[in-house]
């Protein structure tokens, strides 16, 4: 007999790799990362102890794997992962904190949109995949409180949950690392200006809401069309979108690069 080469530990991350690297060449990576506040974002209630008293101490613990947790979601939100806040509070609270606490590592203009009240979060994930028309599959939702997670889980089957433990807490970056959920062959340009787009999309959405017609809002909202041809694709885009975007896939197939750039040079072939 041939002893294996490596031991089930090496077989285990091994695997976790190619879960990865499946996710994204078949599209089932996360989009959007939703966050609780209290005791998940910093410590302490802020509703109760002003933004002056809850815990930003990095040197401490939990208030460190706070920090750490923030952290985490900017250079998510800078490789194109939508930030959301899902938290039952009073708005003028969350938002005090953004602004009067320097120690914040998260900030404002890194969230996208958010639901600040006192509705289920159940409701309130459904609300946002409807704003952001993205499917719930496409979110993964974090929060301290067992019970908020599991009224998730039941009423929003298609949403990937964290129990923010101590100990998940401890060991955040691997967690989410191993996960494979935020994972991407490569980072655009448009990647990186993303959460900027969905912004301007949301504040499309509001300006829409308020506009008397249809006619009047398109007007006012001053939108062009670019139409890109063959060689002047953004290649590396074009694949991404391939993989990850499934309202327009009428086949469903997922092409590479290398498969789009034959397309581009085929004399049977447009790429628009």
């Amino acid at each position: 007999t041939t002893a294996t080469p490596f031991t089930s530990v090496g077989f285990r991350e091994i695997a976790i790799e190619c879960l990865k690297y499946f996710r994204c060449i078949t599209g089932t990576q996360k989009k959007v990362l939703a966050l609780d506040c209290d005791n998940t974002l910093w410590g302490g209630l802020v509703g109760e102890v002003g933004y002056e008293g809850i815990q930003l101490n990095p040197y401490g613990f939990p208030s460190g794997g706070h920090l750490e947790l923030q952290r985490l979601a900017v250079s998510l939100c800078r490789r194109g992962i939508l930030i959301v806040l899902v938290s039952k509070n009073e708005p003028s609270n969350v938002w005090s904190v953004f602004e009067h606490r320097p120690e914040m590592l998260l900030l404002k203009e890194h969230i996208v949109t958010a639901r600040i009240n006192w509705e289920r979060k159940s409701e309130n994930l459904i609300s946002l995949s409807k704003e952001l028309n993205l499917g719930l599959e496409s979110f993964i939702f974090v929060d301290d409180q067992l019970a908020e997670v599991e009224e998730v889980r039941r009423f929003c089957p298609d949403v990937d949950t964290l129990h923010l433990t101590d100990d998940i807490l401890k060991d955040i970056n691997r967690i989410i690392s191993t996960s494979g959920w935020f994972e991407s062959l490569t980072i655009t340009n448009v990647d990186r200006s993303r959460t900027q787009i969905y912004q301007s999309d949301v504040s499309r959405n509001e300006v829409r809401s308020s506009a008397v017609t249809l006619d009047s809002y398109l007007r006012e909202i001053e939108m062009e069309l670019t139409f890109f041809i063959d060689d002047k694709i953004d290649i590396e885009r074009a694949s991404q979108m391939c993989r990850r975007t499934n309202q327009f896939n009428l086949t469903n197939k997922r092409h590479n690069s290398a498969d789009i750039e034959k397309f581009i040079k085929s004399p049977n072939a447009s790429v628009i």
